[in-house]
């Protein structure tokens, strides 16, 4: 790699500081989703990065993907069909779709889908109309049970926040990316009204080599990634000092990149995946006495997923006389009602109750293709109706799938003096088709003087099946669900450092230990006299984790700011089947850091760089006789500049990737080196306040 350069880039920028305009600080964050009660982050025992958009879009970060690879302990990453994926503490499943196991809010609504569980579908969501994002890691499930597994994620929008902005952003940038947004925050009589919209289109494609195709001589298109992205949305809020309405709606449609079998697919007009999600919300808060309140909130989300993909073409000498292909169409509707009884300042205590209960129930549930499984040929499928897709089994999903739930959960703050608080979560989870839970955490935060602050803590949580491990049927193409998999379990224990030499400078460290059981994981099994495996879904072995996340701050004048994010994650894995083979986790990064500087020239012109470090990632060993390719280190450079042209309209250029590295991921059981990125592109925006 080419370190002198970059090395020397910064060097030059850092040498240049000096004092112009206040960037304000950035060292003290409050949050609302460690404790759902309002606090600084170093005050409470979980370990929480506070986001502001307005530091990350000076960085040059876009989306809520590129925000929260400025979380340590948080691997950004990708899947060969291009779904966006967050890998938390460096548990990961290196063969399955179901990959995030953290929970996504957005102004409080639950967004994270039954079928897969997934969030990928909104990691696209537009940092313009963000003010922040608050990121909890580690065992959530006593705070916001099913799903916050290995963390929960709150973006808190511009529509929330109860003032007048109104804001326009237009980009354009590489390979035709273009996006618009604008929001509107007024008020009428006693209300607070905000309106967001976005569209984003991009048309990315990479250049691969022939060896990504599975028939040359009938693939007709270019050997490329078709990475085309049509993404839009909007939100409504209405609300006033007791009552809130918000409905959010977002629809995703993009290529399927490498192919979801990792092969190209040669329809880019029809092979694609597609989610709309219309997430509405009602509540109501009433205070019944001083310092206590009631809190009664409705919503319901829909979530339609819809795939069309051709897995393999035709090879007729071998006998694959058309090409096979399905689709899935998928619509389920959830209902869920939360009660909370807050109790402030009680004999030193802040005590939370609470009660919800949700439902959800598959509307849509269509399944086509054009071959089903036949263990007598040698490729393990045969042709239904010539090749012409039908409606087989009618079913992705094992009819009448649904899922019932209720839960209770207390939590209660003890200030004991200035210094010294405990905080006790306590949560049960009944569900009617799935395991019952009840979990803990515990935590404690002492004040050792101004500038020193320890925290410790001990938390459990744990997972449901999605839908897709518990009730997929299993056709060409899927893997069969079970419904007796037992529920994910997490124990975790974290010990934390705040060390604050000035008021300008933060260090927060951070380290945790984590033991996983019942990992519920892709079981493949060949079946014999054919090229197929028999795909499951089962609990595997024990797991563990443990590392160490870091941050440090330095405000190191009234125009520049300096930060170094920095983890280190050893975790293992079971491979799951009859070897039990344990190793450590592949495919994910040992070491993650990332160095940022921002800088203001004087007062209209702003100049931000930030390097990322990818450790070395081992190889997928999964697959018998698979090839073994790991993944050397890489460092990314990348830039972002701002001019505020007038008071109320700024211009901004970024370059990611300036040097031309290019990103690299693993490939699913190594069948290639790697899936390469788009290397360096180019971004500019336009910023107008009204």
């Amino acid at each position: 790699m080419k370190f002198s350069k970059k090395v020397l880039i910064l060097t030059l920028l850092i040498s240049s500081i000096k004092a112009e305009d206040d960037f304000g600080t950035f060292l003290n964050d409050l949050n609302e989703i460690a404790t759902k009660t309002k606090q600084n982050v170093d005050y409470m025992p979980s370990t929480v990065t506070v986001l502001h958009s307005d530091d990350l879009r000076e960085l040059g970060a876009n989306t809520i993907y590129d925000a929260l690879s400025f979380v340590p302990g948080i691997e950004t990453s990708m899947i060969h069909n291009g779904w966006k994926r967050l890998i938390t503490r460096g548990l990961h499943n290196p063969d399955s779709f179901i990959f995030d196991k953290i929970k996504l809010f957005i102004d409080g609504m639950n967004v994270s889908s039954r079928l897969f569980g997934t969030i990928y579908y909104y990691m696209d969501f537009p940092l313009d109309l963000v003010e922040r994002v608050e990121v909890l890691r580690g065992a959530a499930s006593a705070l916001y049970g099913d799903g916050a597994y290995n963390g929960a994620i709150n973006i808190i929008t511009k529509a929330s926040a109860k003032n007048s902005t109104k804001e326009a952003h237009i980009s354009y940038g590489s390979n035709s990316y273009a996006s618009i947004s604008a929001i509107s925050n007024f008020s009428f009589k006693d209300f607070n009204i905000a309106l967001d919209v976005y569209g984003q289109k991009d048309d990315t494609h990479v250049d691969l080599a022939s060896n990504f195709v599975f028939n040359q001589d009938t693939f007709t298109r270019e050997f490329q990634t078709n990475e085309e992205l049509d993404n839009y949305g909007f939100g409504v809020k209405l609300s006033n000092e007791t009552f809130d309405v918000t409905l959010r709606y977002n629809r995703y449609e993009s290529g399927n990149y490498f192919g979801l079998s990792q092969f190209l697919e040669p329809n880019p007009d029809s092979d694609s995946t597609q989610v709309d999600t219309l997430i509405t919300k009602i509540s109501h808060t009433k205070e019944l006495a001083k310092d206590i309140s009631i809190k009664n909130t409705l919503e319901s989300q829909q979530m339609t997923y819809k795939i069309n993909s051709t897995t393999l073409q035709a090879v007729p000498a071998w006998g694959i006389l058309y090409d096979v292909g399905l689709e899935q169409d998928y619509k389920e509707l959830s209902f869920a009602y939360n009660g909370e009884i807050s109790i402030k300042k009680f004999n030193k205590h802040s005590i939370l109750i609470g009660i919800e209960a949700d439902k959800t129930d598959v509307k849509t549930n269509r399944f086509s293709t054009n071959v089903v499984n036949n263990t007598n040929s040698p490729f393990g499928f045969s042709y239904i109706d010539n090749g012409n897709y039908s409606n087989f089994n009618n079913n992705g999903i094992v009819t009448g799938a649904s899922r019932e739930h209720f839960g209770l959960y207390l939590q209660d703050i003890y200030d004991v003096s200035n210094k010294l608080a405990f905080s006790l979560n306590v949560r049960y989870d009944n569900f009617e088709k799935f395991d019952s839970d009840l979990n803990f955490r515990v935590g404690t935060v002492y004040e050792v003087d101004e500038k020193v602050t320890l925290k410790a803590q001990y938390a459990e949580s744990f997972r449901v099946a999605s839908f897709t491990e518990a009730f997929q049927t299993y056709q060409f193409g899927l893997r069969e669900g079970q419904n007796n998999l037992e529920n994910e379990k997490q124990k975790s224990y974290e010990l934390s450092l705040i060390f604050k030499p000035t008021n300008l400078q933060v260090l927060r460290l951070n380290s945790y230990y984590s033991k996983y059981s019942n990992t519920i994981d892709i079981l493949s099994n060949p079946i014999a006299g054919t090229r197929l495996d028999y795909l499951t879904y089962a609990n595997s072995p024990n797991r563990r984790a443990y590392g160490i996340e870091l941050e440090y701050k330095n405000q190191i004048s009234h125009s520049s700011k300096l930060a170094l994010l920095y983890s280190y994650t050893n975790s293992t894995y079971t491979v799951p089947n009859a070897t039990q083979l344990k190793m450590d986790t592949p495919s994910i990064a040992n070491h993650l850091a990332k160095l940022y500087f921002m800088y203001r020239v004087n007062d209209k012109w702003t100049l931000n760089p930030n390097i990322s470090y990818t450790g070395k990632r081992d190889s997928q060993i999964l697959a018998p006789n698979a090839p073994i390719y790991d993944i050397d280190d890489y460092l990314i450079t990348n830039i972002s500049s701002s001019y505020t042209i007038k008071e109320n309209l700024i211009l901004q250029f970024s370059v990611s990737d300036i040097f031309n590295e290019q990103e690299i991921l693993p490939s699913s059981r190594n069948q290639y080196q790697y899936l390469p990125r788009d290397g360096r592109k180019f971004l500019s925006s336009l910023h107008f306040n009204f």
